[in-house]
């Protein structure tokens, strides 16, 4: 049985906690994904991000960080699954998350094709939030890209 942490909102979590950096992150999402940044790393004070061909490093303040913890919590990301969805089907959404912050770690990986209804959408929320932390206004223009 899969232990459920606690989220970034219940009284046991420091508020301080919801404004931190991961202790790690690692995202990628491809075949099909939105426009925008698809691939994030955390590292040395810095969110590394692959767009456009080449990476482009942000560090993302307090709120910002609150923002993203909170969709975190509203898609329930601490209790995602090892693995989602169809992982035969070679074409589609397919995605790898490891995130830890502190105490609290999920890895994921899988496939849109074959996944719960709901999944897709709680995918999205943290690919955009993702997208947020870098600024991405989720248009497909220069004006639009990340900050």
């Amino acid at each position: 049985m899969v232990e459920r942490l606690p989220t970034m909102n219940e009284a046991e979590v420091a508020p301080d906690d919801c404004r931190k950096a991961p202790t790690w992150l690692s995202y990628y999402l491809v075949g099909w994904p939105p426009p925008g940044p698809s691939s994030f790393e955390w590292g040395n004070g810095a969110l590394r991000v692959l767009h456009d061909g080449g990476y482009l490093s942000f560090v993302p303040n307090g709120d910002d960080w609150a923002a993203f913890w909170k969709a975190c919590d509203e898609v329930d990301v601490w209790s995602w699954p090892a693995e989602v969805g169809d992982l035969a089907v070679c074409d589609g959404g397919v995605f790898k998350l490891e995130l830890e912050l502190d105490s609290r770690a999920v890895v994921s990986r899988g496939q849109l094709a074959g996944s719960p209804p709901e999944f897709a959408s709680a995918l999205m929320t943290l690919h955009q939030a993702l997208q947020a932390l870098v600024g991405w206004d989720g248009s497909d223009n220069a004006s639009g890209g990340p900050r």
